[in-house]
């Protein structure tokens, strides 16, 4: 577990936090690289900004992925998961998987009828 003091002060920050560490995708994972500016969860949740620790703290920061192209508050899939999430900006829903995004796969499928 690691420590991380909250860089802005504006918000109050719990008297501590911990967060979990989680092992990167091989740098070939086909998932791995997202992008787009889907910013809402299939229920219509914002995303929160991966530069921001509110509502939620995380260990995500576009400083420390500087390949997984988390700008803004666009869903995305730094960790290699089955589709791109996002932390919300619902307080009592951490994170959001981006399930109406379509697969690459999926939209190759649909334009030539068969899976590339």
């Amino acid at each position: 577990m690691h420590y991380i003091k909250p860089k802005n002060p504006s918000f109050p920050p719990p008297s501590h936090v911990f967060l979990k560490t989680f092992p990167l995708p091989p740098p070939s994972s086909p998932i791995s690289f997202v992008k787009g500016t889907m910013n809402a969860t299939p229920e219509g949740v914002t995303c929160q900004r991966w530069d921001s620790q509110f509502p939620h703290n995380h260990s995500f920061l576009p400083e420390h992925f500087k390949c997984k192209n988390l700008t803004e508050n666009h869903c995305r899939n730094p960790d290699g998961a089955d589709y791109p999430w996002c932390f919300t900006t619902d307080p009592k829903q951490r994170i959001a998987k981006c399930t109406h995004i379509p697969r690459c796969d999926a939209e190759a499928k649909r334009k030539t009828g068969k899976v590339l």
